[in-house]
């Protein structure tokens, strides 16, 4: 399945947004800055293909009913669809293109099967669990059936699990453990059994005390029945009490309803209908009346309505002579001002003709003024005058300048003196550098041998007693064979062995020997046993727990909890039989042991007698293994070969020859150190005199550098610095005359030019003013005067015509205006003939405006007056429909007309409380009754004297506190009996440690069954694991193979299933070069390319057996370095030829590497505007 296209149409922040998924491009990018909305783009894919859920973020902008997805998709087959998401309950969410309805199951070729969950693990990757699973193929070792799997289904932290699995169920019990919960809950009970064994007493006085238990028991069951007895009388006291008010509320109600029995019974609802109808007709007779009378007022007003006047015949011209009137007042108000500019613009041309040419006229100017190209030649030229005497000038300033530079640059040459060479100067300090700064090599060099003299002196201070006898007596000290010293260290082993396995044997016996002691010691603290009568009683009390047991919870008798507390107060029915049946089988027990405790002591003391012996064969052991260490001890001693050093054990000693190697390696290295000082000083010395002879060359008879390395060679320096200074100061300053000299010849060449240009300008400027009527004396400035006058003459020579032709122009659109008022005013107005025109047309219009309002509102009270007429026929239908609709109401009421309708309504609604007041008395009787009718109910309380009931029921309290005292003495009496019983069956220590025993118990079975279910989850996980691997793993790693060999560019060429030290199969990556790299020699980086690698060829597979379903990656890329996203936007691409791959981001930077690294045919990049 593809999709094809996918519309937001109101969703999260979009409204209508389409993104075109491209069915050429091999991978789509989504991105969308920060708030642009990726996000919900994201989510927008899944809940389009499975549904909006219940509760979503996306709603924020559009509400839950508007929010929905448009999508076309297609399948592999061809088949296409297009449907709508919107947010509603399944089966009603899914809409065709029109608005129609979809099937449910209408997705489910399309999906092939997935669900939401699936999908999103399998078809799914982001960061977060790129990296979850790329950490859990290193947690597994690479283990090949987890990898598979997580692959695969998607599901993340297997290793984890099951490593927590497994060590929950280690936490728990172990097979040789003894701190975890069951070991140590085993240890503890076995303890606490042997503690109770031993503090149990005889059973003589338990059976005296168990006798009269039973009688105490027995006689609380007796109360308990009379209990029973009294509780049930004081229930049916109480009841009656309680029913009695309500007989009596059920007999008034049944009485009201034979005084109403010839009402109807009629809901609530027909009071309403009833109730609206009368106002129905109320109103429809109140609108009639209201409407019959403003018919009549409009036919009063339409009869005095006047004839219409003459004016309105004229509408039209009236019409159009008031728009013209905002015109004519215009007019009126401006010709007065273009009257006065008309005689300003003319003084002006006047003046500025007279300044131009005084010896014309202004209209002789006006009809041939000087023209604009003479004009424009006379600016040009006192232009380029202008022009060649700023040139003249600056050239002649220029030369000046020139000239002085050069001056002062030879004098500032001549005070620099001879030139000398610094290259003497640099050779020697780069001769002193060449080899590194010697002063620094000679410090390093002391350093070293600092370091060397201090790990000397620390391996010498190692060897115990030889520091101060120095590294030179050491070296020349003789030393032991390696192979004399391995000898003596097998004796040695071997007697220690010898030894060990002495003392181990003597405290196996000693510690056997004591567990035969404490097991006769118990045998005696026995005592006397259980009789056979005492053991029946037991099992007759067992026995008769068990049937309590039965009977309470199988059976579910009544009575039987009573019986269950008498049996023990003290404990649930349950616990006190299960120590019922644990004391009838120990009193069994021991009866049957009795008969072997005198055989079973026997035997103890035979086999003490025999430990014995063989503790004493122990001893004289130890002696022959002294005898032996002394005579190895000094024939060690007399074999150690080095004098002064008293030998202790081989292994010491041979620790001691190796600290000694190591010190003889720190004393070469100390001498090599020394050496090396000495080197570096001779160098520091040569490169010293090598600076003075340098000095002594370049300055003769000068000062020589100081005596330290350092100072000499800053002296140096700073001499070779201020030669090459100076040089390069003279070669400035001879560059400088040279061009100052070439610069000052052509600037005298230049003025020459400028003069000449100049001249002959003056010749032809005479020639040029003749236009302006001037002589060839007159200057520049002056000329350029005549000139700005002539262009404000041109612009008034234009403009005194204009005004003169508008002036007439609005003179004549006057008189017209006022002639065409005068014609209409005699028509119609006469009395408006001698007032102005604008003044007479407008009181015209507003005549004709008075007069057509008339004429309209004469209009709309005829209008008015029709539409009441029809209004007050359609009153008069709705007033009679409500007539009828009351007359119905009052027959199904049973009443004679309207006015007894009122009353009949108010009986309805008194029968209905009554009917609900008597069904009421009766469910509260059927409540106190408990399950009896309101008749037996009755007849229960009949002839009971109701004043009475009060001491009744006081009677019947008084009696059940007497038996509950009786009750709670015998209750006493019984648990001071069960004490007694439980210190003559071991007193208060042996009953704490029965109880403890029963938690312990309870604890290690509650423990039991946890480390059975861990054991058998782990035990199904590794199986499914295993299984998953059979199935998946060849397929699945050589698809891999090719995509993670894309993924690293190549530097891994193939997967491999191998099987590590414990017997598991497990991953390696096959680098280009051969090698074999196991999970954790991978980077963290490449592991992440692993983990894509699987996934990817596991949607791969996934699509071969079953329709394809787009992969969907959210801003996968982020922890990829360039070259590692660059690799995986390549495969992505060339994946989504097979499956279509959509990656979400919010990374420019990753849209930038896509572009710079796939061709454009293959790449679509869709971007979120928010």
């Amino acid at each position: 399945m593809r999709l094809d296209r996918l519309d937001l149409v109101a969703y999260g922040p979009f409204t209508n947004v389409s993104i075109d998924f491209d069915r050429a491009a091999g991978l789509h990018v989504v991105f969308g800055p920060n708030e642009a909305g990726k996000s919900s783009a994201l989510r927008a894919v899944g809940d389009l293909l499975f549904g909006v859920p219940a509760q979503t973020a996306d709603n924020f902008l559009h509400p839950y009913d508007a929010l929905r997805i448009r999508a076309s998709i297609s399948a592999r087959d061809g088949r296409t669809l297009e449907l709508v998401r919107r947010k509603g309950r399944s089966g009603s969410d899914l809409l065709d293109a029109a608005g129609h309805a979809l099937a449910r199951d209408v997705l489910v070729p399309f999906l092939g099967g997935a669900e939401r969950d699936f999908f999103e693990r399998s078809f799914g990757l982001d960061p977060g669990r790129l990296a979850e699973g790329a950490m859990d193929l290193l947690r597994s070792g690479g283990d090949v059936g987890r990898a598979v799997l997580q692959a695969t289904s998607g599901l993340s932290g297997l290793s984890a699990r099951l490593d927590a699995i497994e060590a929950e169920a280690g936490n728990l019990f172990r097979e040789r453990g003894k701190t975890q919960a069951i070991n140590a809950s085993l240890a503890r009970l076995k303890e606490l059994e042997r503690e109770t064994k031993e503090q149990s007493q005889s059973a003589e006085s338990w059976r005296s005390l168990d006798e009269e238990l039973a009688k105490v028991r027995l006689e609380v069951a007796r109360l308990l029945e009379l209990r029973t007895a009294n509780e049930v009388e004081w229930q049916r006291l109480s009841r009656i009490q309680r029913a009695l008010p309500l007989l009596a509320r059920r007999a008034r109600a049944q009485s009201a309803l034979e005084r109403l029995a010839g009402v109807p019974v009629l809901s609530a609802e027909f009071d309403r209908t009833g109730q609206l109808a009368r106002e129905e007709l109320l109103r429809a007779a109140t609108a009639e009346e209201g409407l019959a009378r403003d018919v009549e007022s409009l036919e009063k007003e339409v009869s005095r309505f006047p004839a219409a006047g003459k004016i309105l015949e004229r509408a039209a011209r009236i019409e159009e002579l008031h728009l013209e009137c905002g015109t004519m007042r215009e007019f009126l108000k401006d010709l007065p001002k273009r009257d006065a500019e008309l005689r300003e613009a003319t003084a002006q041309a006047a003046r500025l003709a007279a300044e131009i040419a005084p010896a014309l006229g202004l209209d002789a100017l006006l009809e041939a003024p000087p023209s604009r190209p003479a004009r424009k030649a006379l600016r040009a030229s006192a232009g380029r005058a202008r022009g060649l005497r700023d040139s003249l000038a600056r050239e002649e300033r220029e030369l000046a300048a020139a000239r002085e530079s050069i001056r002062a640059a030879k004098e500032k040459l001549s005070s620099l003196g001879p030139a000398v060479d610094p290259a003497p100067l640099a050779k020697a300090l780069q001769d002193c550098r060449r080899g590194g700064d010697p002063v620094e090599g000679l410090e390093k060099a002391e350093r070293a041998e600092r370091k060397a003299r201090k790990a000397l002196d620390e391996s010498l201070a190692s060897l115990p007693g030889w520091a101060p006898r120095g590294a030179d007596a050491l070296a020349a000290l003789a030393a032991a064979p390696e192979a004399l010293i391995d000898a003596f260290q097998k004796r040695f082993a071997a007697l220690e062995k010898d030894e060990g396995d002495l003392a181990s044997a003597r405290s196996s016996l000693a510690a056997q020997r004591a567990d035969l002691e404490s097991e006769r010691g118990r045998l005696a603290a026995r005592g006397a046993l259980p009789t056979r009568e005492a053991v029946g009683g037991a099992r007759e009390r067992r026995t008769k727990g068990w049937r309590l047991v039965r009977r309470v919870y199988v059976d579910r008798e009544p009575g039987a909890e009573d019986e269950a507390r008498l049996f023990d107060p003290e404990r649930p029915l349950v616990e006190a039989f299960e120590r019922s049946v644990e004391t009838a089988d120990v009193a069994a027990d021991r009866l049957v042991d009795s008969a072997a405790i005198a055989a079973e002591d026997a035997e103890l003391v035979r086999q003490l007698r025999k430990i014995d012996e063989a503790l004493a064969e122990c001893g004289r052991r130890g002696e022959e293994l002294g005898a032996r260490r002394s005579a190895l001890e000094s024939e060690w001693r007399a074999a150690w070969p080095a004098d002064g050093i008293p030998p202790g054990p081989p292994a010491a000693m041979k620790e001691w020859l190796r600290a000694r190697s190591r010190a003889l390696e720190h004393l070469e290295a100390h001498r090599a150190a020394a050496a090396e000082v000495d080197v570096a000083r001779s160098a520091l010395d040569r490169a010293r005199g090598a600076l003075v002879a340098a000095a002594a060359l370049v300055r003769p008879g000068g000062p020589p550098p100081p005596a330290a390395y350092l100072a000499a060679e800053a002296f140096v320096e700073e001499m070779r610095r201020g030669l090459e200074k100076a040089s390069v100061e003279r070669g400035k300053l001879e560059a400088a005359i040279e061009t100052a000299t070439a610069k000052a010849a052509s600037l005298e060449a230049a003025a020459a030019q400028a003069r000449a240009a100049l001249e002959e300008w003056k010749a032809s400027w005479g020639e040029e003013v003749r236009v302006l009527w001037r002589p060839a004396t007159v200057s520049t400035e002056e000329v350029e005067g005549i000139l700005e006058a002539c262009d404000e003459f041109d612009a008034l020579a234009g403009r005194v015509p204009g005004l003169r032709d508008r002036v007439q122009k609005m003179q004549s659109r006057l008189e017209e205006f006022a002639a065409s008022v005068g014609t209409l005013c005699a028509e119609v107005a006469p009395d408006l003939r001698q007032s102005e025109a604008v003044v007479a047309a407008t009181a015209l219009f507003e005549r004709f405006a008075a007069e057509r309002e008339a004429e309209g509102k004469r209009a709309r009270d005829r209008e008015s007056l029709a539409k009441g007429r029809v209004k007050l026929a359609e009153e008069r239908g709705k007033g009679e429909a409500a007539r009828r609709k009351v007359e119905a109401i009052c027959r199904e009421a049973g009443c004679a007309g309207e006015a007894e309708l009122s009353a009949r309504l108010e009986q309805l609604a008194e029968k209905r409380g009554v009917l609900k007041e008597l069904e009421q008395a009766e469910n509260e009787l059927v409540s106190v009754g408990a399950g009896r009718s309101p008749a037996d109910l009755a007849a229960e309380c009949a002839g009971v004297d109701g004043d009475a009931l009060p001491a009744l029921l006081e009677k019947a309290g008084d009696e059940r506190k007497e038996l509950d005292g009786k009750i709670g003495t015998q209750h006493r009496r019984e648990g001071e009996l069960g004490q007694s019983l439980e210190a003559a069956n071991g007193g208060d220590a042996a009953a704490t440690r029965g109880q403890e025993a029963a938690g312990v118990r309870a604890r290690i079975e509650e423990d039991a069954r946890r480390w059975l279910r861990l054991r058998a989850c782990a035990f199904l996980l590794r199986r499914a694991i295993d299984g998953w691997r059979k199935e998946n793993q060849d397929p699945l790693l050589v698809e891999a193979t090719q995509l993670f060999s894309s993924l690293t560019g190549g530097r891994f060429v193939s997967l491999l299933a191998e099987v590590d030290d414990d017997g598991n199969p497990v991953i390696v990556a096959e680098r280009a070069e051969g090698r074999r790299v196991p999970m954790s020699g991978l980077s963290d980086g490449t592991r992440d390319q692993l983990f894509l690698a699987l996934r990817l060829a596991s949607v791969r597979r996934w699509a071969k057996d079953a329709e394809p379903l787009p992969f969907v990656a959210d801003d996968l890329l982020v922890s990829f370095d360039d070259e590692r996203a660059a690799a995986a936007l390549r495969t992505l691409a060339e994946f989504g030829r097979e499956v279509q791959v959509i990656l979400f981001t919010h990374h420019r930077h990753v849209v930038d590497l896509a572009k710079a690294h796939l061709a454009p045919d293959v790449l679509r990049v869709h971007e979120l505007k928010g």
